[in-house]
């Protein structure tokens, strides 16, 4: 998987420049999408990768396994502005197989917050979608 041909990130980082607000953080669920992201993301809020980087030798791989700990997460992270923007891929996972379903990340993220704004960006080919979402503390 070669995320900066596969997916838009010119148009996705134009478009989160456009709606973001002032200190507002950006997640990212899979890691992989933020390099890729600050090349063309011109802003100036804080970028977070959803769990925090730590790496070893397993390739920089650490995923989230379920809506709890999904939950947790974006939990942990404050935001002055009581919104967040949420980056997610239709991935499969880039070493392993990820256990999160897009529905079961959608359906954890209805339960808990507001989205009040949900997005799609397709790249090269339309099964690489990215979607942004601004989810709002309920």
């Amino acid at each position: 998987k070669n995320p900066v041909k596969n997916f838009d990130f010119k148009s996705v980082g134009k478009f989160v420049a456009k709606i973001e607000r002032n200190k507002e953080p950006i997640l990212f669920y899979d890691k992989s999408l933020l390099p890729p992201f600050t090349y063309y993301y011109a802003g100036s809020n804080p970028l977070i990768p959803l769990p925090a980087i730590n790496y070893d030798h397993n390739f920089y791989e650490e995923n989230i396994y379920d809506t709890l700990e999904l939950k947790k997460t974006i939990e942990k992270i404050k935001s002055p502005t009581s919104t967040f923007i949420l980056m997610t891929d239709k991935s499969d996972g880039y070493k392993y197989d990820l256990t999160m379903t897009e529905q079961m990340i959608d359906e954890c993220l209805s339960a808990n917050y507001k989205v009040i704004l949900d997005t799609s960006f397709y790249g090269e080919n339309k099964n690489h979608t990215l979607r942004v979402r601004r989810l709002e503390i309920k």
